[in-house]
């Protein structure tokens, strides 16, 4: 199946996709392919109309998101830097919800709630992962209603090399990757590695 990134100003991002009916002609078809642009563009998650798909679901590295709903559980909020694989060229601050729960539909249409908090402090791979699907789990939600990183966060650095020569931007601080900190710390260090030239590459990340 041919899919690729879609990108500003293409209609299918700015407006919400439709909830999906049938798993076997709206979302299994795509999976594969959706994966492997993910896997090409260095991403850790993937809305469905990123690729040209009109439904609503989204993929990370293991699992599909269909229909999700998101529910902010703690109304606190922590602001990082945001790229975006269909907005190559730029960082944009954003304000994400400390604590939310996502409500989904697997495959085999059972409904599933994940409530992900992002720890006080973050000390080991498990509470890095857990602050990626807080940032990720939002991220792809907007992408999922129509709304982008523009329209609600502001603009802030110049794009990244990307690593496969193609100019979209290694954009998004992966989670994985940031030492131990506390929740005070986490904005530092969204700033340090944005603005450390010799880590880039090996330290960001595009959310999706």
């Amino acid at each position: 199946m041919n899919l690729k990134i879609v990108k500003p100003p293409a209609e299918i991002l700015s407006k919400a996709t439709e909830v999906v009916t049938d798993v076997h002609t709206q979302v299994l078809p795509y999976i594969s392919t959706m994966r492997e642009l993910m896997k090409n563009s260095q991403g850790i998650a993937l809305a469905a109309n990123q690729a040209g798909v009109p439904y609503r679901f989204f993929i990370d590295r293991k699992s599909i998101y269909i229909n999700p709903t998101i529910e902010v559980i703690d109304s606190e909020t922590i602001q990082g830097r945001e790229g975006c694989l269909s907005m190559p060229g730029g960082m944009w601050m954003c304000e994400r919800y400390k604590e939310v729960e996502l409500t989904y539909e697997t495959t085999k249409g059972k409904t599933k709630v994940e409530r992900v908090r992002i720890p006080e402090e973050i000390k080991t791979t498990l509470d890095q992962s857990i602050v990626a699907k807080v940032l990720y789990f939002q991220h792809e939600v907007d992408h999922l209603n129509g709304t982008l990183v523009s329209d609600h966060g502001v603009k802030t650095t110049a794009p990244f090399e990307d690593p496969n020569g193609n100019d979209d931007g290694v954009e998004v601080v992966d989670a994985r990757t940031l030492p131990t900190l506390s929740l005070a710390q986490l904005q530092q260090v969204f700033s340090q590695q944005m603005n450390d030239p010799e880590n880039k590459a090996k330290q960001l990340k595009p959310l999706g």
